[in-house]
C-alpha cells in the first residue's frame, strides 16, 4: 500500500525523543509523488473491496472484522512511524473506528439482543461520530486557527439541513407505520452527521497551504461512509432488503482509506492550515446558500403527514434560519473587525501599539479645537531617548525593541487620559496636550522621573534617560508641522545641555535654527572659495617647556568675520560637508607640518581633530595613508584626536577605524576626557595612547580640591594604562605648577600661545 525508501522501512524504530525530532523534520520536507501514493492507496482499497465482495457469504463477517482490525493496527503503526507531535486527533480517529467496528458488528446480531439493547449498534455508531467530531475539531484548533467556530457553525448548519432532508424524505412519511422509531430516527441522523463531518474535513482540506495526501484520504473515507449510512437509512425507512454486502463494503473501504491516511508522512501535519482565505469564505457561503435553498424547497416535495411533522419541519426551518442569521452576523462582525484592525494597524505602531506619525496631524487638529483659556495652548513634548543607539549596538535590536516598548509604557503611565502619545520615529515619542506652561513643565518632570528608574530588559538592567523639547502654539491646526519641528529643535537644545533635560522652544532657538540653515548654505563651497583657514596651537612638554606638537584648528571667515568651529562644525556634520572639510584640514595641516620641519623644527608633530562622522567612515584610514604618502611623512608624526562622544556614537565601526589607524603608527588621542562616558575597560581595549584632560577641571585646580583629586585620579589611571596626559586650558603659572606636580606630561593653553596661522610659528 505504501511506497517508502528501503532505508525507512528497514531502519530500527528510534527512541521517542529521536522519533519526535525526525517527525519534526518530516513535517517540513515535501512528500514525494503524492499522486502516485493516492493511486496506490485507491488501488489497494479496490482490491480489498473486490476480495470482500467475492468471498463466500459465510465468512464475510469474519473477513470484515479481520480487515477492520488489521486497518486499526496499521493506524497504530502509522502513529509510531510518523510520530506526529499531536496524536490527540488520530487517537480519536482510532477510537471512532473501534466504536464503528463494534457497532456495525452488533447490527448482525440485533435480533438476538434483549429489547433494551436493540439500540446498542446505533449508540456505538453515534459514539464513533462523537469521537470523529472531537478529532476534526482538534485538527482545526491546532492548525493555526484557535477559533474554529465558523467551521463548526457551517458543519452544524449542514448537519441540520441534511437532518431536515432525512426527516422530510425518509422518516416522516413512514413514522406512523413502524414501531422501531428510535432506530429509524438514529439511522436517518447518521447521513446528516456524515455530511457535517465531511464539511468540516473538506474546509480543513481547502485551508491547506500544501497538498495533504493523508487529509485527502480521510475526506474520501468520510465520503464512502456517507454512502453506507445513506443506504442503511433508506433501507430502514423503506423497509426494503438492502444489499448489506455492498453497504458493509463501503465501511470496510473507509477503514482501508483511514489506514492508508495514517501511513503517509503527511499525517503528521493534517492540522497545519493556511488560515481562512477569501476564497474559502466564498465557498462556505456557497454551501450555506445552497443549504437554505434546499431546505426552503423541501416542503414542496410533499405535504406534512401530521401535526407532529409540521412542528418538526417548522422547528428545523426556524433553527436553520437562526443559524444562518448567526453565521451571517459572525461573518459581518469578522469583516468589521478585520477592517477595524487594518485601519488600526495602518495608523498605529506595531511594536508599541501607539499611534504613529501619520496620526499626529489629526491629533493636533483635535487638540487645537479644544476650548482654550488665556493660559492653555496646544503643547507638544518631543521626547528622544539618550544613547539609544548604544543599547542597540551593545545588546542587539531585540533589546532595543524591548527598551522602546518599556519606554512607551512609562510615557503612557505619566500622561493623563486626555493627552495623546505618538511614536514619532525610532526612539522618538511625541506627547500632545492642551495645557498651560505649568502643566507642560510638570509633564516633562514626570517623564524625566519615570526614566530615572532602570529598565529591566531580558539582557541587562539599563539606565536610559530622555531629552525633551517643548513647544506651544495657540495658532490653527495648519501649523502642526511647525509645532513639531519647534519641539524637535528644543529637544536638541535639551540634549546640548546634557542628558535627562528638557527645554522650551523660544525665539532664540528659532534664530539659531534659521542661522544654521543660512550657515549650511554659505558653508557649501567655502573650501573652494578659500574661506577656510587652519590655525595652530602649541602643546608643550611640562618638563622641558619645548613645543612638541601643534594642534590644527579650523577657522572659517564668513562675510568678513571669523565663525567659531563650535558654530559651524555641527552644521557641517548635519549637512554631510564635514568629510570634505576634514580632509582639507588634514591635508593642509600635514603640508604646514612639512614647512615647520624644514624651517628648523624636525621633531615637531601635528595633531588634528576628527569629527563623529569621520570616525564612522571606514574609508578614513585609506584617506589618511594617502595624504601621509603624498607629503612624504610617516604616521608617527601625526596625532588624531577623537572625543568620547564620537567613540560611543558607533563603537563597532569606531573600533575598526581606530585599529587600522593604529597600524599606521598614528598617535590616537582621547580629547576632552572626563566629560563623557569612558570606562577603564573601554580605554583598555582601545589603541589610545594620549588622554587630554578637559579644560573644565584644569580651570578649577587652584581653588577646588575636588578638581585636583579628579586630575590626580585621571593621571593615575593613565599611568596604569601606560598612557600620557595633556592638561588642556592652562592659562596661569599656578595651574601649570599644579598639573606638573600631579604628573601630567604635556600642557596646552593660552599660557603657551593662542591659535594662530602657521606663519606665526615659522622662524
Amino acid at each position: 500500500m505504501v511506497e517508502e525508501d528501503e532505508s525507512m522501512v528497514s531502519a530500527p524504530v528510534p527512541p521517542r525523543s529521536t522519533a519526535a525530532a525526525l517527525s519534526r523534520s518530516r513535517l517540513d520536507r515535501p512528500v514525494r509523488s503524492p499522486g502516485r501514493y493516492l493511486a496506490v492507496s485507491f488501488t489497494v482499497a479496490a482490491v480489498v473491496l473486490a476480495v470482500y465482495l467475492v468471498v463466500p457469504a459465510s465468512i464475510r463477517t469474519g473477513v470484515f472484522a479481520v480487515g477492520a482490525i488489521g486497518c486499526m493496527v496499521v493506524v497504530l503503526v502509522g502513529l509510531r512511524r510518523n510520530s506526529p507531535t499531536d496524536t490527540y486527533a488520530w487517537r480519536c480517529m482510532l477510537g471512532a473506528a473501534t466504536s464503528f467496528l463494534v457497532g456495525l458488528s452488533a447490527r448482525s446480531v440485533r435480533d438476538d439482543l434483549p429489547s433494551l439493547l436493540r439500540l446498542l449498534p446505533e449508540v456505538l455508531v453515534l459514539l464513533g461520530y462523537l469521537l470523529l467530531v472531537l478529532g476534526i475539531v482538534g485538527w482545526s484548533r491546532r492548525g493555526g486557527n484557535s477559533r474554529p467556530t465558523p467551521t463548526i457553525i457551517d458543519a452544524v448548519l449542514v448537519t441540520l439541513g441534511m437532518t431536515f432532508v432525512s426527516w422530510v424524505l425518509l422518516v416522516a412519511p413512514v413514522l406512523s407505520t413502524t414501531r422501531d422509531v428510535p432506530s429509524l430516527v438514529l439511522n436517518g441522523l447518521f447521513p446528516a452527521i456524515d455530511a457535517g463531518l465531511f464539511t468540516m474535513a473538506f474546509f480543513l482540506l481547502l485551508s491547506k497551504t500544501r497538498f495533504n495526501v493523508s487529509l485527502v484520504l480521510l475526506v474520501a473515507a468520510l465520503l464512502v461512509t456517507i454512502v453506507g449510512d445513506l443506504g442503511y437509512a433508506i433501507a430502514t425507512a423503506r423497509s426494503v432488503a438492502a444489499p448489506t454486502v455492498v453497504l458493509d463494503a463501503m465501511y470496510l473501504l473507509a477503514f482501508v482509506l483511514l489506514a492508508a491516511a495514517s501511513l503517509h508522512p503527511s499525517m503528521a501535519r493534517v492540522g497545519r492550515t493556511g488560515g481562512v482565505t477569501a476564497a474559502l469564505t466564498r465557498q462556505r457561503m456557497t454551501v450555506s446558500v445552497a443549504l437554505v435553498a434546499t431546505c426552503a424547497a423541501l416542503p414542496l416535495v410533499g405535504e406534512a403527514v401530521g401535526t407532529a411533522d409540521v412542528v418538526v419541519r417548522s422547528t428545523f426551518l426556524a433553527v436553520i434560519l437562526v443559524g444562518m442569521f448567526v453565521r451571517g452576523e459572525r461573518a459581518l462582525s469578522r469583516v468589521q473587525r478585520s477592517e477595524d484592525k487594518a485601519r488600526h494597524d495602518a495608523t498605529h505602531d506595531s511594536l508599541t501599539g501607539l499611534p504613529d506619525r501619520s496620526m499626529l496631524e489629526s491629533i493636533l487638529e483635535r487638540a487645537a479645537r479644544r476650548p482654550s483659556s488665556s493660559a492653555s495652548a496646544t503643547t507638544v513634548l518631543f521626547a528622544d531617548l539618550d544613547n539609544f543607539k548604544v543599547v542597540n549596538d551593545s545588546y542587539g535590536h531585540r533589546a532595543g525593541d524591548e527598551l522602546i516598548q518599556a519606554a512607551a509604557q512609562r510615557i503612557r503611565r505619566v500622561v493623563s487620559s486626555d493627552e495623546d502619545v505618538v511614536r514619532y520615529a525610532g526612539d522618538e515619542f511625541v506627547v500632545v496636550a492642551h495645557c498651560d506652561r505649568a502643566r507642560a513643565e510638570e509633564l516633562a518632570e514626570l517623564l524625566l522621573a519615570a526614566f530615572a528608574e532602570p529598565f529591566e530588559l531580558s539582557v541587562a538592567s539599563l539606565y536610559v534617560s530622555v531629552s525633551i523639547g517643548i513647544a506651544t502654539s495657540c495658532g490653527p491646526a495648519g501649523l502642526a508641522d511647525d509645532l513639531v519641528r519647534e519641539a524637535d529643535t528644543a529637544m536638541y537644545d535639551a540634549k546640548f545641555r546634557g542628558p535627562a533635560a528638557y527645554a522650551f522652544f523660544d525665539e532664540s532657538l528659532r534664530t539659531a535654527a534659521t542661522r544654521s540653515v543660512e550657515l549650511g548654505s554659505a558653508l557649501r563651497g567655502a573650501v573652494a572659495r578659500g574661506e577656510m583657514a587652519v590655525h595652530y596651537q602649541p602643546i608643550v612638554s611640562l618638563r622641558t617647556h619645548d613645543v612638541l606638537v601643534y594642534e590644527a584648528l579650523v577657522r572659517w571667515k564668513h562675510r568678513g568675520r571669523w565663525v567659531g568651529p563650535d558654530e559651524f562644525i555641527p552644521v557641517a556634520e548635519a549637512t554631510n560637508m564635514i568629510s570634505e572639510i576634514g580632509t582639507w584640514v588634514l591635508d593642509t595641516a600635514l603640508g604646514d607640518l612639512v614647512r615647520l620641519r624644514v624651517a628648523g623644527a624636525p621633531g615637531i608633530s601635528m595633531s588634528v581633530n576628527l569629527s563623529v562622522l569621520q570616525l564612522r567612515d571606514e574609508r578614513l584610514p585609506d584617506v589618511v595613508a594617502d595624504l601621509l604618502a603624498s607629503h612624504g611623512l610617516d604616521g608617527s608624526v601625526l596625532g588624531l584626536e577623537v572625543t568620547e562622544s564620537a567613540l560611543i556614537a558607533d563603537p563597532v565601526v569606531a573600533n575598526r577605524v581606530l585599529a587600522r589607524l593604529a597600524e599606521q603608527d598614528i598617535v590616537l588621542v582621547l580629547d576632552d576626557f572626563g566629560m563623557g562616558y569612558s570606562s577603564l575597560g573601554r580605554l583598555r581595549d582601545l589603541p589610545i595612547t594620549v588622554i587630554k584632560i578637559d579644560k573644565s577641571f584644569i580651570d578649577r585646580v587652584p581653588v577646588d580640591d575636588a578638581s585636583v583629586s579628579i586630575v590626580s585620579a585621571i593621571e593615575a589611571m593613565a599611568t596604569a594604562l601606560t598612557m600620557r596626559t595633556v592638561a588642556e586650558g592652562v592659562e596661569t603659572k599656578e595651574q601649570e605648577r599644579i598639573v606638573t606636580e600631579l604628573g601630567c606630561t604635556y600642557a596646552q593653553g593660552y599660557l603657551y600661545g593662542r591659535p594662530a596661522p602657521v606663519e606665526t610659528f615659522l622662524p
